[in-house]
């Protein structure tokens, strides 16, 4: 007995040790996960996020980025594009799962188990209820079993519908989210271009001017020097110079902080290499709206139908509905059927398989006040839902007022403003033409060409606000990314050709653009077109255009001359020539400049269309605006 007691003592201490060992490994185990490695851990992912840049980084091409280039880009390659694109398959893959929720329970089981004894029980004498004595086994040690039972839940097939359908709409939700942040980002990459190709425009015309200004120092000086000038304004003068420097350094930094955040929203790594190309900006001028020709109500109605959170409001409002029901549904009893197949190794048993079929029926009586109760929340929360719908749509008709009124300031500052830019260079004309015959000062030059350049730098800021002014209203508007280089009217055509089920979803659209602007009606801020020649032989423009350009480079600022071709009455075609986006004053202005250097032109509003009566030049003589088009010479 001795012996056995120690031995059993030892068993039990072996025991304590083993517990108190396992406890000290699971303990030091949960110690050390909290142990982490800061520097190392960011190091390794410091690696994986430097090759996943090199990775992902896109190849610009060899010319210079457009403005559409540099938005297409962006879609592709800019991270927080990429963020939204894996909530729409985290989103997906969630709808996915809830679907196969919907799908009945199969169960597999399989256990096999060895008792360390024989399971021998005494049983009762139910005569007289003593406990007798038995030696019978009713199972073995070692038993293997094993069954494959499939069950469906009524109630939980209810509820999975529901939530599989509230997951399709959370899928449509990050589609529309992802396409407004697209846009967003359409709007922002607008911005961030324009204006450092602004600097740079800006900056390449400062430079030549600080040229001349440092020039204009020297006379200065040396009028100074022989007492013609009054040294306070010579110092003033010399101040602006100084000023002038300054604002070539502000120029400079616009560039840079607008290139680094262009780069930054469309993907590319900091410090890369790349040109914008330096659209012209009239032609852009000349196909964007006057203000009065848009009608907020109808913009309204467009935002209204089209705006990608309203949408999302729809869908929020469909789940909230789905909450309702889901609630409802869960105030039912719970009724399961089942049926299996079972395996039990136990070769006492007559039959070690068989099947089994039946129903469950179960509900909690007390739990339904309580279900009650949260149905009632999901009622508020719809209701809650539906107010926050009418909030986005206040905002929205809010946004379409703001954007359309925004757009009618910058418009009308930009027109104003650009005519004291044109007011400011004859002034420099004239001032410079009576320096050269020695009626003005140096000094009053160098004070005209300062003036002329804050005002065309204010006059090409306004035209940038102008036109980031635009794609936001049609944004605001809720106008497709796709349609934000077309005009109104463009747009309008293209909504045209679609069947009845399209053109029901997009008539507000078309309404904006035939009512207030017209197929027929210009819609240009600048209406006026100088033409400059109209030849049978399409080489013939060219030392034509070379021409015009020359002469009226401070004008037309790089814009560019349209070309088109119209059929000519006597056979074979005709090769028009045209500078757009002007107003009727200064198409005049520039046209009266080239008649002064005997170049012919003609000022006209601008007509895709070429008429009988519209001004031609011919091979080798130049024609006249009569009833007929005149013949060319051979």
């Amino acid at each position: 007995m001795d012996h056995l007691s120690s031995h059993s003592g030892l068993i039990k201490r072996v025991r304590v040790l083993g517990v108190a060992a396992l406890i000290a490994a699971v303990s030091s185990a949960c110690v050390s996960t909290h142990n982490v490695d800061m520097e190392g851990d960011r190091a390794v992912n410091l690696r994986d996020d430097m090759r996943r840049l090199a990775e992902s980084r896109m190849v610009l091409p060899d010319k210079a980025l457009t403005l559409n280039e540099a938005i297409n880009f962006a879609l592709v390659y800019n991270l927080d594009l990429r963020v939204a694109e894996l909530e729409q398959q985290i989103a997906k893959d969630d709808a996915l799962a809830t679907r196969l929720g919907m799908l009945p329970n199969l169960n597999l089981n399989a256990s096999q188990t060895r008792r360390s004894e024989d399971r021998t029980q005494d049983y009762i004498d139910a005569d007289t209820g003593a406990v007798q004595n038995s030696n019978t086994l009713s199972s073995f040690k070692s038993s293997l079993t094993a069954d494959l039972s499939l069950t469906w839940n009524v109630l939980d097939f209810g509820m999975s519908w529901v939530r599989s359908r509230q997951a399709g709409y959370q899928t449509r939700i990050a589609d529309l989210q992802r396409l407004r942040q697209a846009q967003l980002l359409a709007l922002e990459i607008t911005n961030a271009y324009w204006r450092a190709a602004l600097a740079e425009d800006s900056l390449d015309y400062i430079r030549a001017v600080a040229v001349e200004m440092r020039q204009q120092k020297s006379m200065i000086e040396r009028s100074v020097a022989e007492h013609r000038v009054d040294p306070i304004m010579a110092k003033d003068a010399q101040r602006r110079i100084v000023e002038l420097e300054i604002t070539i350094r502000d120029l400079q930094a616009e560039v840079s902080s607008s290139r680094i955040e262009l780069s930054r929203l469309m993907g590319l790594k900091q410090g890369g290499d790349f040109q914008l190309e330096r659209e012209a900006i009239r032609p852009i001028l000349a196909g964007l709206p006057r203000p009065h020709q848009l009608d907020v109500a109808l913009l309204e109605n467009h935002a209204l139908h089209h705006r990608p959170e309203l949408f999302a409001a729809d869908f929020e409002e469909k789940i909230s509905r789905d909450n309702v029901r889901a609630e409802l549904l869960s105030m039912f009893p719970d009724l399961t059927f089942g049926i299996g197949r079972h395996y039990d190794d136990n070769r006492l048993l007559h039959a070690n398989n068989w099947n089994t079929v039946g129903v469950n029926f179960g509900w909690n009586l007390l739990k339904l006040p309580s279900l009650a109760k949260r149905k009632n929340a999901r009622e508020h929360e719809l209701e809650q839902t539906q107010y926050e719908r009418l909030q986005t749509t206040v905002g929205v008709v809010t946004q379409v007022h703001l954007a359309l009124l925004d757009y009618a300031v910058k418009v009308d500052r930009m027109l104003l403003l650009d005519e004291s830019y044109t007011l400011a260079n004859d002034v420099l004309t004239m001032v410079q033409e009576h320096n050269r015959l020695g009626k003005i000062s140096d000094l009053a030059v160098t004070e005209r060409v300062l003036q002329d350049l804050a005002a065309k730098m204010r006059r090409d800021q306004s035209v940038v606000d102008v036109m980031v002014s635009y794609r936001r209203m049609l944004s605001s508007s809720g106008v497709d990314l796709s349609y934000w280089n077309s005009d109104l009217n463009e747009l309008a055509l293209l909504k045209q050709g679609g069947n009845e089920a399209l053109e029901a979803t997009i008539a507000p659209e078309r309404k904006i653009v035939a009512h207030h602007v017209g197929l027929k009606e210009t819609s240009n801020l600048f209406p006026w077109a100088l033409q400059v020649g109209a030849y049978r032989n399409e080489a013939a423009l060219a030392p034509r255009l070379q021409q015009a350009q020359q002469l009226l480079s401070r004008l037309l600022e790089r814009t560019e001359p349209v070309v088109t071709r119209h059929p000519n009455p006597d056979g074979g075609n005709i090769y028009r020539a045209r500078y757009l986006g002007f107003t009727e004053k200064q198409a005049r202005r520039a046209c009266e400049l080239l008649k002064q250097q005997n170049m012919d032109c003609w000022v006209d509003k601008h007509d895709p269309q070429l008429r009988v009566g519209d001004f031609i030049v011919c091979d080798s003589q130049i024609g006249s605006r009569e009833s007929e088009v005149k013949p060319c010479a051979n």
